[in-house]
Order: structure tokens, then sequence, then C-alpha cells
């Protein structure tokens, strides 16, 4: 129903398969009544539908899988073969086990691979968001030291221009004071050259004059050159450079020469020698000028040149400025931080989308490594169950039989030894030890009394996962749980592995072994005294996802009285299976080559009305085309 359901496939093809998976592995757990028939088929031929959705949805999200309608046309066909049986005892599982197994193998590969690469994608994410930080934080670290190189620039460039600037200025002033030196020298130049010119002229007229007679100075005819001489004295006598010697000189030859005499002392060689002082003292004054005025055009040479150079650094330094603040921007442009957000937000939304196709992958992986063990196992358990041809054939369920307290027996504290009482009656194909009532009891075994009876019970239970399993026992009086501790070697004894013994009311009583992959026989003994019966047997460990369920079991045979069963009253019932090619057939066939469906013992009349009769002793009746046999 649910595959039908399916198509066309819809978008939601995942949830689908997720139903399916909870069908199958929660089938197991169902009541006696939907576990009966067609449904305990469908434990195998359900887990290899799922198989094939798994299949589909591989092919859906990994197209290089192979094509959808090949996938699913090969599941189909192979879920057609198995879910023709109506009994896991046939096995037609097993014959093929190799190629389902190959086939799942296959597929759990393909999925395990489907599972890294999705991983790989998200690594791949976070090594591009860690380059995309290391990036962002290495332009970090980059724009900083441009920041810094630009600002260091910055203060080169304030410092430089702060100091042209002021070499600017000091230049204009030495410019300023240079113009005015020069000024000033060649006005004093040109009053020098004048001084000199006068004191030349004053020496030769007094040459002049000196060489005459006293008696001779005053003629007229020396009165010009005495005129020329007065002037020269005068101007001469006014000039403020002239010297403290020279005016008192020049004062007293003034006087002199304004009553036209001469003093005594121009005839003396002192008066011509200071006379030369002064013009030496006037050529030395010039010489001094000049080389002020010389070595200031030199310094202001100099500066210009120094100024020159600073505004050509300014310039450079203005340029290596520019060029910095330039970088800063240049590297800023890049926002290396929006891509690692970008790639940040890109590898975050990958680990979420990861996350859930990672919980969906590990189911699928989980789901078909527990199809290939149950395979595995069952088609070992079978090969090994069906290599000894005095063994009876393998069925599905418990083996239950009921037995009759002796009075004797009467409030025993204990469950007694079952194998000293009487028979009441044997039902074959169980499908759960789960009893509430007298009543439960009466309708598998009729014998079954109102009080004073025990019960045993044969099963083989199939553990798939390995691990930690709880069982439990709840019963009404006494019950105690044996089973194997090792699937591989069943010829030791059995253990005790539950013991809720004794008198008491409908209680419970639980105890946890850890257990490998594999098949374990179990044995289950108990009994009720007075009042209602009730005997439940269940677990919960890596098969049931941890949740308290019913314990199923793959063989119900009594594997402690094979050789000489016990004589029991009532009848055996055993019902079969028709082909469809017996459909309508005019005769009884041979049962002895027909499919079993169930068999129970014990039955206390043929005594059956209708389907619904033969369903409460055999519940694997179908409705129509089956054979029974009474002994």
């Amino acid at each position: 129903y649910w595959w039908s359901a399916s198509w066309p496939f819809r978008l939601n093809i995942m949830q689908e398969c997720d139903a399916g998976a909870k069908f199958v592995l929660e089938i197991s757990g169902d009541s006696p009544k939907k576990q009966s028939g067609n449904k305990r088929a469908a434990l195998v031929g359900g887990a290899l539908l799922l198989v094939v959705c798994i299949l589909a949805v591989s092919a859906v999200t990994n197209p290089s899988t192979g094509s959808l309608s090949e996938t699913i046309e090969l599941g189909a066909r192979y879920a057609r073969r198995f879910t023709t049986t109506t009994s896991l005892t046939e096995s037609k599982l097993c014959p093929v086990n190799g190629i389902v197994i190959k086939k799942m193998q296959e597929l759990l590969a393909k999925l395990k691979n489907l599972r890294i690469a999705a991983q790989d994608r998200v690594n791949a994410r976070k090594a591009e968001a860690d380059a995309a930080q290391k990036a962002w934080l290495d332009s970090e670290g980059k724009i900083a030291v441009l920041k810094k190189a630009s600002e260091d620039k910055t203060l080169s460039y304030t410092s430089q221009l702060k100091f042209v600037t002021d070499l600017t200025t000091d230049v204009k002033l030495d410019k300023q004071r240079y113009d005015a030196m020069a000024t000033n020298y060649t006005r004093e130049k040109e009053e020098i050259e004048e001084e000199e010119e006068v004191i030349r002229l004053i020496i030769s007229d007094l040459k002049q004059l000196t060489a005459l007679p006293p008696s001779e100075t005053q003629t007229s005819q020396n009165q010009p050159v005495l005129k020329d001489l007065r002037h020269e004295a005068s101007v001469l006598a006014g000039i403020h450079d002239a010297g403290a010697g020279g005016r008192v000189f020049m004062g007293t030859l003034l006087r002199e020469l304004r009553t036209q005499q001469l003093p005594q002392y121009v005839e003396s060689d002192d008066v011509l020698a200071l006379l030369q002082a002064m013009l030496d003292d006037f050529i030395q004054r010039l010489k001094t000028l000049t080389e002020a005025l010389n070595l200031a055009k030199t310094q202001l040479a100099a500066q210009q040149t120094k100024l020159q150079d600073s505004e050509g650094k300014l310039v450079t330094i203005r340029d290596e400025k520019n060029k910095a603040a330039q970088d800063v921007l240049d590297s800023a442009r890049v926002d290396y931080k929006a891509k690692y957000v970008v790639a940040k937000e890109i590898y975050d939304d990958s680990v979420q989308k990861n996350a859930g196709l990672d919980i969906s992958y590990a189911k699928q992986i989980e789901i078909v490594e527990r199809v290939i063990n149950r395979v595995v196992d069952h088609c070992k358990w079978y090969q090994d169950r069906t290599s000894d041809p005095s063994l009876p054939p393998p069925f599905p369920g418990y083996t239950m039989q009921v037995f009759k307290l002796p009075s004797s027996l009467y409030n025993s504290p204990t469950t007694p030894d079952v194998d000293k009482l009487q028979m009441l009656g044997e039902n074959k194909g169980i499908p759960a030890v789960k009893f509430w009532n007298d009543n439960d009891f009466v309708a598998r075994v009729p014998a079954v009394p109102g009080d004073h009876f025990a019960w045993r019970f044969y099963g083989r239970v199939q553990i798939t996962t390995g691990g930690a399993y709880k069982f439990c026992l709840q019963s009404n009086d006494g019950s105690m749980l044996y089973m194997d501790t090792d699937a591989a070697d069943q010829k030791l004894e059995m253990s005790l592995v539950v013991n809720n013994d004794g008198l008491h009311g409908c209680s419970q009583k639980c105890n946890t072994v850890t257990l490998k992959p594999g098949v374990y026989r179990s044995r289950i003994v108990g009994y009720q005294n007075e009042g209602q019966g009730c005997m439940y047997y269940s677990y919960s460990g890596p098969d049931t996802g941890n949740a308290l369920k019913d314990v199923p079991s793959v063989d119900g045979t009594d594997f402690e009285h094979l050789a000489a069963p016990q004589p029991f009253p009532g009848y055996t019932m055993q019902v079969f299976k028709l082909p469809s090619s017996l459909y309508n057939s005019p005769t009884t066939p041979d049962v002895d080559k027909l499919q079993m469906l169930g068999e129970n013992k014990g039955i206390p009349a043929v005594k059956f009305w209708n389907d619904n009769d033969f369903v409460a002793r055999v519940p694997a009746v179908p409705g129509d085309h089956f054979a029974w046999r009474f002994y």
C-alpha cells in the first residue's frame, strides 16, 4: 500500500522513504493480527521495497547512479519475487541472497561515498571561508600598515612644509637685508670714492703749497689753490667718517686757510702721512664693505639653493604622501570583510543543509546495513537449520505448551518441572508471548483450566545489531527466561537471564545482557496458581530503537524434544496454502506437497463452522484457497 501510494513519485520522496523505514522497522512489533498472513512476508518484502526507495532517492539526488526507471524496475523485479511468499520459512530470499547482498553493498558503498562527498563539499566551503577570513585579516593588517605609512608621510610633509615656509621667510629677509646692504654699499662706495678723491686733491694741493717758500703761499697766483684747498678741507671736515684726528686736522686747516695762513705743521710729513692714513682707511672700509656684501651674497645664494632643494624635497614628500593615501584607498576599495561574510554565510548554510543530509544518509546507511545483516544472518541460520534432514522445517513464531498442575503443586513457591507434568495442549506459530488473562491462554490452547496450570514457550530470537539488550518477563504467577549466551555455539546449556519466579501478581522483572548479531534459542517457563494468569515477554535494545517491544521469534521449533515428543490429548491441526494451479481442484490435494501455513496441537474437537474458526486456531489461514489435515 505504501509503495503504490508513492506513484507517481512526489517531490517529498524522502518523506515517503522515511515512512517506509518506519513501516519496515516497526512491523515486527505489531499486534498478532497485523502480523498474520502476508504481513509476516512484508518483513522481507517491505525491507526490499525500502531499498528500492533508497535507490530511487539516490538516483534522483545523484544522476550518476543511473536511470531512475531502470533502478525502480530492478528493485521492483526483486520485490515481486520476494513478496510472493507468505511465510519466511520458505526463505525464497536465500537462493539469490548473493545477488541481493551485492546490490545492497553497492548501494551501501554509494551512500557512504555520497555522504563523504557531501562532507567534502562542506569542508571545501569551510576552506573558502577560512581563506576569505585570512584575506580579510591580512587586508586589515595591510591597511593598518598603509595608514601608518600615510600618517608618517603626512607628518613628514607637514614638517617639511613648515621648514620650507620658515626657510622661505628667512630667504626673503636675507634678500631684503642683502638688498639694503647692496644699496648702502653703493651709497657708501660713492661717498668713499668721493672722499678719496677729496683727500687726493688735498694731498696734491698741500704738496703744491708746501713746495713754495712761506712768503709765496699767499701770493695771488696761489689763491685758486688755497681756495680749492679751503673747499676741500671744508668738505673733508664735514665727512663723518674722516676720523677724530682727521676732523681736528681739517678744522685747524680751515681756520688757517680762512686767515690765509698755513699751519706750521703743514710742512710736516706727518700731515701727509695722516692724510694718507685717512685715504688708506677709506680704501680699507670700501674693501670691508665689499667683502661683507660678497659674503651676504654668497650666503643668500646658499639659502636660495637650500630653499630650492627643500622645495624639491617637499614635492617628493607630497607625492609620496599622496601615493600612500591612494594606497590606503585602493586597499580599502576591495571589501574583504564583505567577501568573508558571504563566504561564511555560504559555509554556515552548507553546514546546516549537510546536517540534515548527513542524518538522512546515516539513516539510509543504517537501514541498508541492517537489511544486509538481517539477510546474511537469516540465510546463514536457515542454511544451518535446514542442513539436517531429520529436523522438522522451521516456522516463525513460538511453540506454546500448556501443562496441568497436580494438587500436590498448588501454591508452589517455584515453577515446577513441566516435563514431569501432563501436557494439556500445544500451539505453534504464536507471533508473540503476550497473554493478559485466562481467556488469552484458552484462545491458543482450549484445554487450559481456570487455575493451576503451567506453560512453556520455545523460540529463537534474531539479533541484527549487537549491543546491550534488556529482556523483561511480566507474569502471574512465576516465570523464568533461559537463553543462549553465545549464538555461535548452541550446544551449551542455556543461561537463566530473567528470574521472575514465585507466587505474585502480574508483576515484571528485567535483566540486561550483551549480545552479538545472531540467532539465540530462548525458553520461557512459568505457572499460574489461582486467579487471572498473565505472561508477557518483551525486550529493548539497538534493534528496537531502545523502545520496549514484543520479542519476535524466527523459529518456534521445540528444540529440546525433537526425538520423542510427548503425547497430549486432542488433535494436531495443520493448514496448508493452495497454489493457483490447484484453484477449483475437484479433489483434495496431497498436502505434503503444499506449503504449511501453521499448526496447532491440542484441538479438543474438529469443529469449524466458518473461516473465523480456522483463523482462531491458525492465524495465517487466508480467506480462500487453503487445505487442512488433522491427526
